[in-house]
């Protein structure tokens, strides 16, 4: 493998968008954050915390070795693995508070989210980090979300509220997520 400094990301900046399972990935190339017409029928997830950004997590995928009575260590077998990944939201929003408490309803009257039996909500996730202009992205095509931690208060900063997403695979392709590469910003053609 060569070394290829291009192929490297210091993401000081990002942004999650959710849509429908197994929406169409936007052009990340062409993706500008204050034009909602690059990132087409996804939908911002708004302010996401900078202090305790998106972090994915990974349970099982433990390898055992299974060997002979003349060796012994001739296969090995691994466990299934769960992906995850939480989202620290700072929008206390309709959206966000539909993503954290599935099955709720709000009054846009009162601009008040009531909060039910609190069932998980399927989306795709396209998270996109930033360095300058370079940008790479974490596509994943299925996910079930709903509230992670119990949300904290803190003076000090901002409060939060955790989404955390199971990541499945995509009913239609058996795809659990996909990873763009660093690429740099494209200016759409007019």
């Amino acid at each position: 493998m060569a070394l290829d400094a291009t192929s490297t990301i210091l993401p000081g900046r990002g942004a999650v968008f959710v849509g429908e399972v197994d929406a169409v990935e936007f052009d990340l190339d062409g993706l500008d954050l204050n034009d909602p017409a690059t990132f087409a029928t996804w939908i911002s997830a708004g302010h996401t915390s900078r202090e305790n950004l998106p972090a994915f997590a990974k349970d099982g995928g433990e390898a055992t070795q299974k060997g002979s009575w003349e060796e012994e260590a001739i296969r090995s077998n691994y466990s299934s693995t769960a992906w995850s990944l939480a989202i620290n939201a700072l929008q206390l929003d309709k959206a966000t508070l539909e993503l954290a408490f599935g099955g709720g309803t709000y009054d846009a009257a009162k601009k008040r989210y009531s909060v039910k039996t609190i069932s998980e909500i399927k989306k795709s996730i396209f998270l996109v980090m930033f360095d300058g202009d370079v940008r790479a992205g974490i596509y994943m095509p299925n996910t079930t979300i709903t509230l992670g931690d119990a949300p904290e208060i803190d003076v000090e900063n901002f409060f939060e509220v955790q989404l955390s997403a199971q990541l499945l695979n995509s009913p239609t392709t058996g795809e659990r997520f996909g990873i763009w590469e660093p690429r740099p910003y494209v200016a759409p053609t007019p």
